[in-house]
């Protein structure tokens, strides 16, 4: 009932050797920020794979346009971000994964801390990342706690 998404090499393991599959569930109760619906929009609108892109969904440059069409977007919505009490310069790429990160993090009850951290792909330090690794259900305890 899960997606299995494997990257290569992240920030908190460079070399790729402790690459672990992270699960993506679905969000039923909130289509509008569900991953799986909005993959499977992507695919039937789009197609699998972009024409000369030697990767299967967002070919390349996908950080540097993400980051243009994030930027375009916040300046179309300035005024609602303001009444919000924010900036533009407060929301970046970075805002995505972080915010979930701090909310799971602060969660009574929620995953530990740790897990949350490896699954965000955060560096936990010299000798804590050499003897900290996931454990089994971590991931998946994650995972499914960002759904809610």
């Amino acid at each position: 009932d899960a997606l299995q998404i494997s990257f290569g090499l992240m920030k908190n393991d460079p070399e790729g050797r402790m690459s672990y599959p992270r699960h993506v569930y679905a969000n039923p109760s909130h289509p509008a920020i569900c991953p799986i619906l909005s993959l499977g929009v992507l695919l039937f609108t789009r197609g699998a794979q972009a024409p000369e892109s030697p990767t299967l969904l967002f070919g390349y440059n996908a950080k540097e346009r993400f980051s243009a069409w994030l930027a375009k977007t916040c300046a179309a919505n300035a005024h609602d971000i303001a009444g919000l009490g924010l900036s533009i310069s407060d929301i970046g790429t970075h805002s995505f994964r972080k915010g979930v990160a701090s909310a799971l993090s602060n969660s009574p009850g929620g995953p530990q801390a740790v897990m949350v951290w490896l699954r965000a792909g955060w560096s936990l330090g010299g000798v804590q990342g050499r003897y900290i690794f996931e454990g089994s259900g971590g991931d998946q305890f994650v995972g499914r706690a960002a759904t809610v």
